[in-house]
């Protein structure tokens, strides 16, 4: 994935709950947009960092997904064994509740064997799981195997920086 190349979310950022940014390269003319949730869970901090990237300094089409990265954070055991996983558990108490589970499709960073502490990964998520992530009332999270709740706030910053990536007027 480019998340890597364009900016280190983890290691090289420092990144607050809500925070968004904004790159432009004028030689590809091309702008990648940044959107990071520091979710609360019990057994860790990490970072979700979210990346969009279109042609020009507006958004002209859908794009096809959003990239994601998740960093553990530094408030983890280095005993914890961290699984390749990222589920966001949708409205939960509701009858319609549902699970996107991009798990399969995440890859950390660095070689990796089953069984290995790693500390990021990535993933593509796909446009249809990314509107239903934005269109879910409530929503929490399992990352690396640690479930995180994800507030009212951190949803309302997602659907703002989807107003940002997405073409006026869809």
């Amino acid at each position: 994935m480019h998340l890597r190349s364009v900016q280190d979310a983890g290691l090289f950022a420092v990144w607050k709950d809500q925070e968004t940014r904004t790159t432009y390269s004028q030689q590809k003319n091309e702008t990648t947009a940044f959107l990071a949730w520091l979710p609360s869970c019990k057994t860790a901090s990490p970072t979700i960092t979210f990346s969009a990237t279109f042609q020009g300094k507006h958004p002209a089409a859908v794009p096809a997904g959003v990239d994601l990265r998740a960093d553990i954070g530094i408030r983890v055991s280095p005993n914890f064994v961290r699984t390749p996983t990222l589920q966001f558990l949708l409205d939960r108490q509701a009858t319609t509740a549902t699970t996107v589970d991009l798990s399969a499709a995440m890859r950390p960073e660095t070689f990796w064997l089953p069984g290995e502490a790693f500390d990021n990964a990535t993933v593509r998520m796909d446009l249809a799981d990314f509107i239903r992530l934005l269109t879910a009332r409530t929503a929490a999270m399992n990352v690396f195997g640690i479930d995180c709740a994800i507030s009212s706030a951190q949803m309302e910053a997602l659907r703002s920086y989807a107003r940002s990536i997405l073409p006026s007027g869809r």
